[in-house]
């Protein structure tokens, strides 16, 4: 917000920190702060591979422990009426699924988030005793041939897909760019988002 205080996250367990303040103090610098969605679709549009050079419109995905999105309309960050815009992980895509950490039922975050794809392989090797606790073991998993991770990363490019093709179908980017660990297996997961796309457009 205006005031350069991290007021309240649903990941982190901070509320009302002054964090430009002490950025500011601890650097001597001015500090601006955002989150790491916004300022990855700014960096798309600032510092992006050479054929992003004249985009205006972009939607950045980024896949962690949650979902969030970056959006750039005609060249600025879109950021809402409530400094909150670009909150689509939390788009209801099943009404009948389970409760969200915010509140609702079935969101996006549930299912192509990092934590989606952690419990889905978990269900999936629930008979081995195999735990895994990070994306980065899981994609090391795939990269080892491991059949459970890799159906988990596909399934959760196929949410990936479906998510993305409503914010284009909504937003009509020239670009979308879906960053995160996952993105390191990115032959994989690359053909089912584009099928999933193509499939709803």
């Amino acid at each position: 917000n205006h005031s350069g205080k991290f007021l309240l996250s649903v990941v982190l367990p901070w509320r009302d920190v002054p964090v430009v303040k002490l950025l500011e103090k601890a650097t001597g610098l001015p500090v601006i702060i955002d989150n790491s969605a916004r300022c990855s679709a700014l960096a798309g549009i600032w510092h992006g591979k050479t054929q992003y050079a004249h985009v205006r419109n972009l939607l950045y995905v980024s896949v962690s422990t949650g979902l969030a999105c970056g959006v750039v309309i005609d060249g600025g960050l879109y950021r809402g009426g409530n400094n909150t815009g670009g909150q689509f992980g939390h788009i209801p895509i099943d009404l009948s699924g389970d409760e969200c950490r915010c509140g609702q039922r079935g969101c996006w975050d549930l299912y192509a988030s990092d934590k989606a794809t952690l419990k889905r392989y978990a269900t999936l090797r629930s008979n081995s005793g195999k735990r895994v606790t990070t994306m980065r073991k899981l994609i090391e998993l795939v990269d080892t041939g491991d059949s459970a991770a890799t159906e988990a990363v596909r399934e959760t490019a196929r949410y990936l897909g479906i998510g993305t093709t409503g914010l284009i179908n909504g937003l009509d980017p020239e670009v979308v760019v879906i960053g995160g660990e996952i993105t390191k297996v990115w032959g994989l997961i690359e053909p089912i988002i584009v099928e999933e796309t193509k499939r709803n457009l």
